[in-house]
């Protein structure tokens, strides 16, 4: 697997209609009772997330395509450079992760409760908190950890901090009774990820 590849899974480690957002809305402020909607997010069973990712570290940087499909505590993460190469696919269970190549084949596999984490230490040579980030792309902090949220004049929620990492929100969109992020960078001393979402699916 290529650096551009091992870049990307910092992301990792992390009956329903597809719907359209509305016009973009970067300050929904008013319009969103926050707490309500951290509580509803968090009671979700399965999301999927489509987008476009870019990761850059002192080690390299690389971009992509990425389509997050989460179910309950387990994450599937397929990521593809720029016209399909280097795709590979990521699952990741509470107690193991494994990525395949676009051919089926097993090029890693970890276990225990801190396989993702070990993972991208040994492969990145920094630790990330990967399991945090599937609640960090909704725009929620991680329920495991303290941590803060950051909000504007005007009442919209533009950042949270936790675990030594800052994330930025740039741009909501509204589907259906959910305001979801679609623009956010995870950024520390050592890295910046950076996601747009094109499209989400809410179960």
């Amino acid at each position: 697997m290529n650096r551009f590849a091992w870049l990307l899974l910092v992301m990792v480690l992390s009956g329903c209609v597809l719907q359209r957002p509305e016009p973009v809305a970067t300050t929904p402020g008013a319009a969103v009772q926050w707490d309500a909607r951290r509580d509803r997010l968090l009671a979700l069973q399965s999301w999927q997330a489509r987008g476009r990712i870019a990761a850059r570290s002192d080690t390299g940087g690389g971009q992509g395509a990425m389509d997050w499909r989460q179910s309950r505590s387990s994450s599937h993460i397929e990521l593809r450079g720029p016209f399909g190469a280097g795709a590979f696919e990521i699952d990741l269970e509470p107690d193991s992760l494994t990525v395949t190549d676009r051919h089926g084949a097993v090029t890693a596999a970890f276990s225990g409760p801190d396989a993702a984490e070990q993972f991208l230490q040994a492969r990145l040579g920094w630790s990330f908190p990967a399991r945090s980030t599937r609640y960090w792309m909704l725009g929620l902090l991680d329920p495991g950890y303290a941590g803060e949220e950051l909000f504007d004049a005007t009442g919209s929620l533009v950042g949270l901090e936790q675990n030594g990492w800052t994330l930025s929100y740039d741009g909501f969109a509204r589907y259906g009774d959910y305001w979801m992020p679609r623009k956010l960078v995870m950024q520390t001393d050592k890295a910046r990820v950076r996601v747009i979402i094109d499209e989400w699916m809410l179960h």
